[in-house]
């Protein structure tokens, strides 16, 4: 189970759900909403996705990615030239981002010390609380997309699923996430992580 390597000829899949529900106002882990930390975690696991695909001056194109929101709306949460799209491949996803937002980050400075850098973080989820919960929705759309997924590359590593919600996972909610981890290629079944949100407690 899980031997397959993911490359060019045998792609991966990611998928996102994002909880942007009213209830992701709260306040978040850290400084802010539980809405900016959740934007904030896809934002920067595509960037890593992205990086790990740089091959020198070229992205190597060997995953396709989807994030599906779920709040006043359940569906795609690409905006943009992305926009009503269910997946998109990681070259579209570098040729198209929402912004770029300036960031500082400490690097070394090649003499033993650490220095300031400023860097252009690019940004394709924005944060959103609005509306109820449709997570069950939510799980029953990323079955079709790995579904259909796994209908085109049957022998590829499977889907992975991130979960990120603002509140617990309900037992209720076991049959959709077992229906979805049912699927599967020839190389094992579909994999889910679930990334529960809490806010900081009061001191």
């Amino acid at each position: 189970m899980y031997d397959e390597y993911i490359s060019r000829g045998q792609k991966g899949c990611i998928i996102f759900l994002v909880d942007q529900s009213m209830a992701m106002g709260q306040q978040g882990p850290t400084d802010g909403t539980k809405a900016e930390f959740a934007a904030d975690l896809v934002n920067r696991t595509l960037t890593n996705v992205v990086i790990n695909c740089g091959r020198g001056h070229f992205i190597a194109d060997v995953f396709d990615v989807g994030i599906i929101g779920h709040g006043l709306d359940v569906g795609p949460a690409f905006e943009g030239p992305l926009a009503f799209r269910m997946l998109v491949s990681i070259a579209d996803l570098v040729d198209s981002p929402l912004q770029l937002v300036k960031s500082q980050r400490m690097v070394p400075d090649g003499a033993g010390g650490i220095l300031e850098q400023s860097v252009e973080f690019p940004v394709w989820l924005n944060a959103k609380a609005a509306g109820p919960t449709g997570i069950s929705e939510a799980f029953s759309l990323a079955y079709d997309v790995a579904h259909d997924w796994i209908r085109d590359h049957p022998s590829s590593f499977p889907p992975i699923v991130f979960n990120i919600c603002g509140g617990p996972f309900y037992q209720s909610l076991r049959s959709d996430a077992d229906r979805l981890t049912n699927l599967s290629t020839s190389d094992g079944p579909v994999l889910l992580f679930n990334v529960i949100l809490e806010g900081t407690r009061s001191r």
